[in-house]
């Protein structure tokens, strides 16, 4: 650039060697800091995604542990609902012989009661007794 100048304008003096070494070495000056400038940025760039890659692997390691907690979790769950639906015949068994029972001593209650009613000389302490003949004086 600083040879153009001087070839252009007749009034300055030809430019020496030592100058245009000057100029040829601030070039290659520049071009090296750029290059410096790069190979930092490049760096810079590098450590930042191999640090995004190994964030992403250990995210992505804690997700596969939690995947499997959770399949692990719904299968129990899933093995436990199964139990109690196979479970449920049973109970309904169970609860229908306990209401035929209750039944059966509320109709027994039921009965003894309305007995109680129509003969009221048998009491608490007389049921279950035989009742004894009356004698003549």
């Amino acid at each position: 650039m600083l040879c153009d100048l001087r070839r252009n304008n007749e009034k300055l003096p030809p430019v020496t060697d030592r100058e245009r070494f000057q100029e040829v070495f601030d070039k290659l000056e520049a071009q090296k800091n750029l290059l410096i400038t790069c190979s930092e940025l490049w760096k810079n760039l590098l450590k930042h995604f191999s640090s995004l890659e190994e964030c992403l692997l250990e995210k992505s390691k804690s997700l596969d542990v939690k995947i499997r907690t959770l399949d692990s979790e719904t299968k129990k769950t899933l093995e436990a609902l199964e139990e109690r639906e196979n479970s449920i015949p049973e109970h309904e068994s169970v609860a229908i012989v306990r209401v035929e029972e209750q039944k059966a001593a509320s109709l027994s209650n039921f009965e003894h009661e309305r007995g109680r009613r129509t003969h009221p000389h048998v009491t608490q302490s007389t049921v279950g007794c035989v009742p004894l003949p009356l004698l003549p004086h």
